[in-house]
């Protein structure tokens, strides 16, 4: 478990302190060529509840960037439309919806 706490800027650009603390690392989605990777750990934000949350970190946790925290049952939904997705279009890539809208702001 890890505990840090970090000075972020709000919309005012008053800075504030953030606490964070990361419980559990649960594995790499992507390491970058900067020494950065993209984690998916069990992190809790200022004292809040732990939640899973997808974000890229430097290699000591000291420095993230923006990223997307879940609590188990959203995390649930993502896994079920994921392995849907999946298991409709097996061989296609994401490339093959280029061209086709649901909805678009211009």
């Amino acid at each position: 478990m890890r505990e840090r706490q970090k000075a972020n800027m709000n919309q005012d650009g008053i800075a504030r302190q953030v606490s964070y603390t990361v419980h559990k690392h649960i594995g790499v989605l992507k390491s970058g060529q900067n020494g950065w990777n993209r984690e998916l750990n069990i992190v809790s934000w200022n004292d809040a509840e732990p939640k899973l949350d997808i974000r890229d970190w430097n290699e000591d946790h000291s420095k993230m960037s923006r990223g997307i925290n879940l609590k188990l049952e959203e995390f649930k939904v993502l896994m079920t439309l994921g392995e849907e997705f999946i298991s409709s279009a097996p061989e296609s890539k994401l490339d093959s919806f280029a061209g086709q809208e649901v909805f678009s702001r211009k």
